[in-house]
């Protein structure tokens, strides 16, 4: 599926399986950020911490 889609990136994370953002949230907002910063240059997008909880 990665291979299709242009700028996509395949990471693998550790210890996780199909609920990945419930298994290991930290490493797929690592993964999600690092990929975002690569396709935005790295700037500040100016977002504020969420009223809402992490889960």
């Amino acid at each position: 599926m990665q291979a299709g889609i242009p700028n996509s990136r395949l990471v693998i994370i550790p210890g996780a399986g199909h609920t990945s953002t419930i298994e290991e949230p930290e490493a797929v907002s690592d993964a999600l950020k690092t990929f975002l910063d690569s396709q935005t240059g790295g700037t500040d997008s100016g977002a504020v911490e969420s009223d809402y909880p992490v889960m």
